[in-house]
């Protein structure tokens, strides 16, 4: 049987899928590491289900960790590079930079997408207004956020990575002329 895989979409492991969809194109999002520590510290805190939360999520919540504990622990380090493990950022079709998320989105629709579907009124109602109207900035104390980046040096160096990656990618665009 043939695979007619056309989309796998979320928070997985891109090695898992290397070889058993191997015309599949690869995608994934970058965020700066410490504004991607505080979401996911808030969303932990605002979405709390005891019955189906994680160990770490459990442990976060009954002890109630500081976010500095949570960002400086063991137990989320590095996380990106955990999840790239085995597929560098370079095999990715496309590296889009959370940072530059309204200018990405339309530069991944052009290349993967039908345009309609960007200019469509039900996907901007979709993206909450604080995404459309350009990035998150964490405002974190600056000896908090260079402890966390050197904490996770090898998730800041592939961020680094991405907004390289990025930059080639817009220096690559042809530019079209006005009709």
């Amino acid at each position: 049987a043939q695979d007619k895989t056309a989309c796998i979409h979320g928070h997985f492991l891109p090695f898992k899928y290397r070889y058993l969809t191997p015309e599949a194109q690869f995608v994934t999002w970058m965020r700066d590491p410490v504004t991607r520590l505080r979401s996911h510290y808030d969303f932990w805190r605002r979405e709390y289900d005891p019955a189906t939360a994680g160990r770490v999520h459990r442990q976060m919540m009954t002890q109630d960790w500081s976010f500095e504990r949570f960002a400086l622990g063991p137990e989320l380090r590095n996380i990106y590079a955990r999840f790239l493990w085995r597929f560098p950022l370079h095999e990715f079709a496309f590296v889009g930079v959370f940072e530059h998320l309204e200018t990405d989105t339309a530069d991944f629709v052009a290349r993967f997408l039908d345009p309609r579907w960007a200019s469509s009124p039900q996907t901007a109602a979709k993206m909450p207004e604080k995404m459309r109207s350009g990035a998150v900035v964490a405002s974190e104390p600056e000896w908090l956020a260079a402890k966390i980046y050197r904490w996770h040096s090898v998730d800041a160096a592939l961020y680094q990575q991405a907004c390289t990656l990025r930059m080639q990618r817009i220096a690559s665009t042809p530019v079209t002329a006005c009709p």
